[in-house]
């Protein structure tokens, strides 16, 4: 199934960067799934599809970086 393999390649990438996703499926089987990004329990982000959950841990490992550099901890 197409949908569980995204779900399970997104929580790969979210513990990555300690996150979570959780998964929200309607009843109306002609819409796609959709996922929620967590951090230590709060929301972080609205619903999105599989394509904009990957686009925003990408944007949330930059993010870190650049707050690791500004830190003065090379990373």
């Amino acid at each position: 199934m197409k949908t569980q393999s995204e779900y399970e390649a997104l929580k790969n990438f979210a513990g990555t960067l300690g996150l979570t996703v959780h998964e929200y499926k309607h009843e109306d089987k002609r819409r796609n799934v959709q996922f929620c990004v967590y951090y230590k329990g709060t929301s972080v982000s609205g619903k999105m599809d599989y394509e904009q959950c990957n686009h925003f841990f990408m944007g949330w490992m930059n993010a870190a970086k650049q707050l690791n550099k500004s830190k003065g901890n090379k990373n």
